[in-house]
């Protein structure tokens, strides 16, 4: 069990702002670089609300979701170390001129890739973290796209497949430029002439006009807007404060407000209205709440002004944030964000907030996964997942089906080497996410437990499990292909499952036909009130 005070600590190590002086060097530095305004709104957005990136470069050993780092082995071979790293570095410094944007160059640690922390500003290493592991065979490199709001300390990171063989610095920036452009908000582009084609391989080195008119829209620069408002609503619909609009540097136009929760029963109420941003149709709201540094775990829901919910996807909900994406707003109509403590109960129900509602993200699509029951006389369920290419995942967590909030599900994710590589709970009416996991290509454990009060029988409880992937690959030059499917080799969709599943999506999920349990040496997970408050801070092994 963890304590209160070391919970705090937690956050304050994980969240609070970084001081660079010591730990940076300048590497770049642009002539005529416009004045832009720093803002330091939401860092889960994305890392371009600042005018200066930073990179750094991990060292050899460095835990690569399992593996280990292998970036100077690798690069050494090609050329000296300062000039493959000015070759990586070109590569962002050809996309960052296009938005009056510099980089830095800094120190890095070692931490393992995907340690919890902040999404940017993480004073251990940089806001992109460049390693390299071996990855699935139909892939040269891979990034997490910076602007992925599920991604924690994984976005903006690329990931060079130490199996492949660069042999130029030609190559290595080509491949570097591709990434880049992902990790900058850049999709794939279907024209064979530009470097963020899907099989660019290492062959192409100019964007095209319209990767960078692309990229400008991306960033939307401008002098900024009106600043935050504070609600003091009271949860009334009708004093509803409203939202600001404002087009900050480095983001696209979006309402922003910020508040704070006093006590176990404060409800908050914000007012927007789609059109204010100058949305002319129905469009996807995505909404971000960010806490303080003080543990306090939110609620947000979406209402119309009338006070009916609007139907909503939680896109992420843990480590201090709510992600909620709602479809098809009107843009002439009026709707309420409703803030408010998780908890009536918790030590902490209060704390300070920041909201933001914006309509440029897409909507994000989840893959359902698994689904089932966790019962008094059936407190476990295990099932097979399998991973047909290297990728990042982000997973959706879900419990329901009784009244009772002190029975919990955990969601337990081990390796082949019966590893613990990921770990998250929900208690009834919760959906949960947690920070994102890489998979390598192979068979995964999953395990759900139902664990309840000692005294207490497990009441029956749903679960399902959704999944999205955000990693892009940077595929190689297109050759001949077959139409024979695989699993186990990162070859392209189709995959075959065992037994004989065929699926286009990379990931599949099997309940086993024979029984199959945790190993022994494992302890049973077991009630810890902690899962009721900080599921996503407890380690219950």
């Amino acid at each position: 069990m963890i304590s209160l005070q070391s919970i705090n600590s937690v956050y304050r190590q994980l969240f609070a702002r970084p001081n660079r002086s010591s730990a940076t060097r300048k590497v770049h530095s642009f002539a005529a670089l416009e004045s832009l305004e720093v803002r330091t709104l939401l860092t889960t957005l994305n890392w371009a609300d600042t005018k200066t990136l930073t990179i750094s470069f991990a060292p050899d050993g460095t835990d690569v979701a399992g593996n280990s780092n292998r970036l100077n082995q690798m690069m050494d071979q090609i050329a000296p170390r300062d000039e493959w790293h000015k070759a990586i570095t070109s590569a962002f410094q050809t996309w960052l001129n296009e938005v009056g944007m510099s980089f830095q160059v800094v120190s890095d640690s070692g931490d393992a890739f995907g340690i919890a922390g902040a999404t940017h500003g993480d004073t251990r290493f940089g806001d992109v973290r460049v390693g390299a592991t071996p990855l699935s065979d139909n892939a040269l490199a891979t990034a997490i796209p910076g602007d992925q709001i599920v991604s924690g300390t994984w976005a903006s990171d690329i990931l060079f497949n130490s199996n492949d063989t660069l042999t130029t610095l030609d190559e290595v920036y080509a491949l570097a430029l591709h990434e880049a452009g992902h990790v900058l908000g850049l999709g794939h582009n279907p024209d064979s002439n530009s470097p963020m084609y899907a099989n660019a391989g290492t062959v192409v080195h100019t964007p095209t006009t319209l990767d960078l008119q692309n990229l400008r829209r991306q960033f939307q620069i401008s002098a900024g807007g009106s600043g935050e408002q504070n609600d003091d609503s009271n949860g009334k619909a009708s004093g509803a404060q409203q939202l600001a609009a404002t087009n900050p540097v480095g983001l696209d136009p979006r309402f922003e407000g910020s508040g704070t929760i006093v006590t176990a029963t404060d409800v908050d109420t914000f007012r927007f209205r789609p059109a204010d941003l100058g949305q002319t149709e129905d469009g996807t709201a995505t909404i971000v709440l960010e806490t303080a540094l003080n543990g306090f775990i939110p609620k947000v829901t979406l209402q119309r002004a009338d006070g009916k919910l609007v139907e909503s996807t939680i896109v992420a909900n843990g480590n201090g944030r709510v992600v909620l994406q709602a479809r098809d707003l009107k843009a002439d109509r009026d709707y309420i964000v409703v803030v408010e403590s998780a908890s009536k109960t918790n030590t902490i129900v209060a704390g300070r907030y920041q909201l933001s509602v914006s309509f440029s993200q897409p909507p994000v699509t989840f893959d359902r996964l698994a689904s089932g029951t966790i019962e008094a006389d059936r407190t476990q369920q295990v099932m097979m997942l399998y991973s047909a290419r290297s990728q990042m995942v982000n997973f959706v967590f879900s419990a329901k089906g009784s009244s009772r909030r002190d029975a919990v599900l955990v969601l337990s994710i081990y390796d082949s080497s019966d590893k613990l590589v990921y770990q998250t709970a929900a208690k009834a009416g919760d959906t949960v996410t947690g920070t994102s996991v890489l998979l390598h290509t192979g068979e995964y454990r999953i395990a759900v437990d139902g664990v309840a009060p000692g005294g207490t029988a497990m009441p029956q409880l749903d679960f399902l499990l959704k999944s999205v992937t955000t990693s892009i690959d940077a595929g190689p030059i297109a050759k001949n292909t077959t139409l024979n499917p695989s699993f186990g080799n990162g070859g392209t969709s189709p995959y075959v499952f065992p037994g004989n599943v065929i699926s286009n999506r990379p990931i599949n999920v099997q309940q086993p036909t024979t029984p199959t349990v945790l190993p022994p040496a494992r302890p049973t997970v077991v009630w810890n009130p902690n899962l009721l408050n900080y599921p996503w801070l407890v380690t219950l092994q």
